[in-house]
């Protein structure tokens, strides 16, 4: 089992580890953006530093079931990219959108990178990519009957924090502007834990992604981040056996208590 987090700051490295501490999962590999930007500045050539951190999350993930937490839905594009591995999808948006010279790889782009079957809940978008279905808050019933007709057995999951109803929480974006814009979902935690098991009754969880959480737009008591190790506990028991109830003991100092 791998968790990775991929935080801008000391505080969202803080806080990310703290999600995986209480949902007692391993310590975290930590891969800092900054870093990566870096990187992508020193060779000869401009890299595009989002394609680089995917590429290097997918690395670290390797074949093993993991777990990233990030601000960037992005950084799940090339893990268990597969036809093999359907995708279930929690987000308001479909991140589907043809590249060209005003769009580039990254949150709005990134399916389109993905060869997965996929399954978008909490979204009224129309998808550009033809393996992806999309079905409204109020449909996910549908959503779970027409993936229960698929043959595949492994599941990778994510979650978008802009599936969320407004209510539930304050830091889905980086700035007022963009959170008004962006925040549109009207979707609440249990209603996607109860999705979540449905898909999975049967099947593999073979990783997560949890995007687009900024703790600093809500700051202390972090309330998002407690939603977020529910979320995980409550889905970690769909991993494979050997796989669970791993707590590293170094977690201790970084709870959400």
């Amino acid at each position: 089992m791998k968790t990775i987090i991929i935080p801008a700051g000391e505080e969202q490295r803080e806080v990310y580890t703290a999600i995986l501490a209480d949902a007692e999962l391993p310590e975290p590999v930590v891969i800092d953006y900054d870093s990566i930007l870096a990187q992508a500045f020193q060779k000869e050539k401009t890299q595009d530093p989002k394609k680089l951190l995917a590429s290097m999350v997918a690395k670290k993930a390797g074949r093993t079931p993991s777990i990233i937490i990030g601000t960037g839905h992005y950084a799940m594009t090339e893990c268990r990219n597969s036809p093999n591995t359907i995708d279930l999808i929690f987000d308001s948006h479909t991140d589907d959108r043809v590249l060209n010279k005003h769009v580039r790889f990254g949150d709005s782009s990134f399916l389109r990178e993905r060869r997965n079957p996929g399954y978008i809940i909490g979204s009224t978008e129309e998808p550009k990519r033809k393996s992806l279905k999309v079905y409204s808050a109020r449909n996910a019933d549908a959503a779970i009957e027409d993936l229960c007709r698929e043959q595949i057995s492994d599941i990778y999951v994510s979650l978008d924090l802009c599936v969320f109803d407004k209510k539930i929480t304050k830091a889905a974006r980086d700035s007022p502007s963009l959170f008004a814009r962006w925040l549109d979902g009207a979707m609440g935690v249990d209603r996607i834990i109860d999705i979540s098991e449905r898909a999975l009754e049967g099947r593999s969880l073979v990783g997560i992604c949890l995007a687009g959480y900024f703790p600093d737009m809500e700051g202390a008591p972090y309330q998002t981040a407690r939603l977020l190790s529910g979320y995980l506990n409550a889905l970690k028991g769909y991993l494979p056996v050997s796989f669970r109830n791993l707590k590293d003991q170094s977690h201790t100092s970084h709870t959400l208590e």
